[in-house]
């Protein structure tokens, strides 16, 4: 029979030695009492009293939850300290194609779709274009946008306002801030947005004057492309459309350039797993798992690392794949 383990006995110096420790940590890296209070399970009021010292119930239980957290913040910290830093952006020649048509809409204005795989680089460029630019708000669509007021709320707070009323008040509310910015609209994940919001995003984009760029997968093209009564208004605005395709040699050799990898069969490597569904968010993925496997040899990464890695991300094997791509 397995018998529970006894509970420790936990000093005053000892509980004192805790809360110093998590209050150096929070201090250094800015880690809010919210957010600790979060991350060890309890509410924000119960450990501001433990780390202010003023709590009155079992301070010991709090110090055993606040040492297991620093442990964990500190197993984290090394596997990080391990991982590969993946560059936050890579200029490839795909970023580029959707750089231009972002551009292109915030400032013509115009309306734009954008379509392609996963993996490629959309998101990514867009997530670029929106942190070096004003007026640029971005909205990743989720499913749960099928009802329009959830939708407009959630473009309202990207907007930074706070949302007012029912859906035609918010959409006023909306037009309101945006007419005469120069602005841009980028809905991101445009797919899962049913006929009511697209029709709405027109309408907002008629009233305001400002750019409007729905971004996804082939869905899309389809839903604009299809001639139906509900989508005739949309589809006669779009001023602009790219339609990617899986990344090509040139952009899967830029990212590995970016990640410093000059092993030729590990660029091969690469470049057959960049090819593949997921694409280069695959190929980041891998390099990041292969360094970890080298460094855990004390070794520097090595082309079995990257097969390694693949097998871990993806069943089917690389056999052959990369050969053809060293001709």
């Amino acid at each position: 029979m397995n018998e529970k383990s006894p509970e420790r006995t936990w000093t005053p110096e000892e509980i004192e030695a805790v809360r110093a420790e998590a209050k150096a940590l929070m201090g250094r890296e800015r880690i809010t009492q919210v957010q600790m209070s979060r991350e060890v399970g309890k509410p924000s009021g119960t450990m501001s009293s433990w780390l202010g010292g003023t709590y009155a119930g079992r301070n010991d239980e709090l110090a055993a939850l606040a040492e297991k957290w620093l442990r964990a913040r500190e197993e984290r910290a090394q596997v990080q300290q391990k991982m590969l830093k993946a560059p936050r952006f890579v200029a490839t020649l795909t970023s580029d194609q959707v750089m231009d048509v972002l551009y292109h809409a915030q400032h013509l204005p115009d309306f734009a779709v954008i379509t392609g795989p996963p993996g490629i680089g959309k998101s990514s460029t867009i997530c670029e274009y929106t942190r070096t630019r004003n007026n640029v708000w971005k909205l990743v669509a989720e499913p749960i946008h099928q009802r329009l007021s959830a939708f407009l709320e959630d473009l309202a707070l990207v907007m930074g306002l706070q949302p007012i009323g029912n859906a035609d008040r918010r959409s006023k509310q909306i037009c309101a801030r945006a007419l005469g910015s120069g602005a841009l609209f980028i809905i991101d994940e445009a797919q899962h947005l049913p006929s009511l919001a697209l029709d709405q995003l027109r309408t907002i984009h008629d009233k305001t004057g400002c750019g409007l760029v729905l971004a996804g997968n082939d869905a899309i093209f389809g839903r604009l492309g299809t001639g139906k009564a509900a989508y005739a208004q949309l589809h006669s605005r779009v001023g602009m459309k790219l339609q990617l395709t899986n990344s090509g040699k040139a952009d899967i050799a830029v990212l590995a350039d970016a990640w410093g990898i000059q092993n030729e069969t590990s660029r091969a490597l690469l470049t057959a797993i960049g090819r593949r569904p997921g694409a280069l968010r695959k190929v980041s993925k891998t390099l990041q798992i292969a360094h970890m496997l080298a460094l855990a040899e004390g070794r520097e990464m090595e082309p079995g690392d990257i097969r390694a890695a693949h097998a871990r991300l993806d069943s089917s094997p690389l056999v052959g794949e990369a050969e053809s791509w060293t001709r």
